[in-house]
């Protein structure tokens, strides 16, 4: 009885090893070394995202979920094409996504409604690859090659989006404004541990970065305040908003950071990538 029983349960998982998976959320629902056996994959879907910085890669998303393609160095599609794709599952280096895939382009179609979401549920990873919505502040917005490169806050959380770059940007004007971002969201990652670092959302077009309030205050008609009472306590320390300062430049070092002095102190502002949120004027 006992090899009869060996045998039926051989038998019932080699059938579930090659079962077909036919939507998003059979194959990002999968554990690590499930999706490492290369389990056949047939969806349907919406391209959500297409960063050519992703080179050939997407995101699609059908009705029960988004998940990524490994289509590296393929012919990259644009967010709405509808796609049937044919592929193999992969443990990827997060989620488990489509790999090997092939494709073919069936229509186009808008793109799914973006979810609206909480920091905490995009800060934990638990929405990578959907398409969803966030409201944040800007700290730092820069060109990035085809597109912007923005840094956010939101509940003392930092993230990152990038959007198609459009010439009528204003970049300063962007800083310390209250914004929402609808895009896929997806992770920076440590490859080796799939461990999740820090949470990116693809932004498909301008349309999906609204500008909600701009930045309310001019900084430089706001009062001066010393650089040592800075990070000290102010009743009426303004939230979300940028300070104004003023100090003689004592060293600068390209990319990394400047040093301002006044009377009663000194300050290092970051001036990293991602830290820009500041303007300068000379007097």
């Amino acid at each position: 009885m006992a090899c009869v029983f060996w045998l039926v349960t051989a038998v019932v998982e080699a059938q579930s090893a090659n079962h077909l998976l036919t939507n998003a959320e059979s194959v990002i629902s999968l554990p690590p070394d499930r999706a490492a056996g290369s389990l056949p994959v047939s969806v349907k879907g919406v391209v959500t995202a297409a960063d050519p910085a992703l080179k050939g890669r997407f995101f699609i998303q059908d009705s029960t979920a988004g998940v990524f393609v490994d289509n590296a160095h393929g012919t990259r599609p644009e967010p709405g094409d509808v796609l049937e794709i044919t592929g193999i599952t992969h443990p990827g280096a997060y989620a488990p996504i489509i790999t090997a895939p092939q494709i073919h382009k069936v229509g186009v179609a808008p793109l799914p409604p973006a979810r609206p979401v909480s920091i905490e549920r995009l800060i934990s990873g638990v929405e990578d690859s959907q398409r969803i919505e966030i409201s944040a502040m800007v700290r730092d917005a820069h060109v990035d090659g085809s597109r912007l490169t923005i840094d956010l806050v939101s509940g003392g959380y930092r993230f990152r989006a990038y959007v198609p770059a459009s010439p009528a940007t204003d970049l300063q004007k962007l800083v310390a404004a209250q914004v929402r971002v609808r895009g896929t969201a997806a992770e920076s990652h440590n490859r080796s541990l799939r461990h999740f670092i820090a949470p990116e959302i693809y932004v498909p077009s301008a349309r999906d970065f609204i500008v909600d309030t701009p930045e309310q205050l001019d900084p430089f008609q706001q009062p001066l305040i010393p650089l040592n009472s800075v990070a000290q306590y102010r009743r009426d320390t303004p939230v979300n908003q940028r300070v104004h300062v003023r100090g003689v430049l004592t060293l600068q070092r390209l990319g990394e950071g400047l040093f301002l002095e006044d009377g009663t102190g000194g300050l290092r502002e970051d001036t990293s990538p991602g830290e820009n949120n500041f303007a300068v004027t000379r007097m």
